[in-house]
């Protein structure tokens, strides 16, 4: 079983990268399925058109579970299946960013978030990327790209320093499983990045000796 998760704010580049992990594993005719949250699955989809197209309606308790049912869901159509199947899974954001989210505001859910985590979904990724940048240059390469973020009222309200700061503040919490990397490098600097720690992991045995 390998499951891979990648995390950062918006514009770090989160979906670049597992996109070209997914294309070599591939290319090394490994079996390798890219997913995503919010979404990657039919029911987790239908949670996320929610959300987006009636923002601002639901207060943080509430998008919360709404995110813990698009995750099981998720988990249980998607996720689990594949690493039955003896599939790697990569997935664009898990419950790294609920952690990192919902602790911000004045009403800190992290001891939720984690809650619902260890009942509903039980797993972790073996490991986590995160690629950090600051938010001013992830702005700036959302405007270059023309991109929009697809984010609800409130998690857009946010500020994404802050958001940054939970993730590396997650980072210190869980070293041995989520790695950062400097998003403020090259896309392909980055990928080698990501793949060197995968092999200090022995995560590649395509490549070992």
């Amino acid at each position: 079983m390998t499951f891979i998760t990648f995390e950062g704010i918006s514009g770090a580049g989160v979906s670049t990268q597992a996109q070209l992990l997914r294309d070599y594993f591939q290319s090394i005719n490994f079996s390798a399925l890219l997913t995503r949250e919010l979404g990657g699955s039919p029911g987790a989809e239908q949670v996320r058109s929610l959300l987006l197209e009636q923002s601002g309606r639901w207060s943080p308790p509430a998008e919360l579970l709404l995110y813990a049912a698009a995750r099981r869901d998720h988990s249980e159509r998607t996720i689990w299946p594949a690493l039955k199947n003896g599939d790697i899974v990569i997935c664009d954001h898990f419950a790294d960013r609920d952690r990192a989210l919902f602790s911000l505001g004045e009403s800190d859910l992290r001891r939720a978030v984690d809650l619902l985590h260890s009942t509903f979904i039980h797993h972790e990724p073996e490991i986590t990327f995160l690629i950090d940048v600051l938010p001013e240059t992830a702005q700036k390469q959302m405007e270059e790209a023309g991109q929009v973020p697809s984010s609800t009222a409130w998690v857009s309200s946010l500020l994404e320093t802050d958001l940054r700061v939970a993730y590396l503040e997650l980072a210190k919490e869980f070293p041995e499983r989520i790695k950062v990397i400097d998003g403020n490098q090259l896309v392909y600097v980055i990928h080698q990045a990501v793949l060197g720690h995968l092999h200090k992991a022995k995560m590649l045995p395509a490549l070992q000796d």
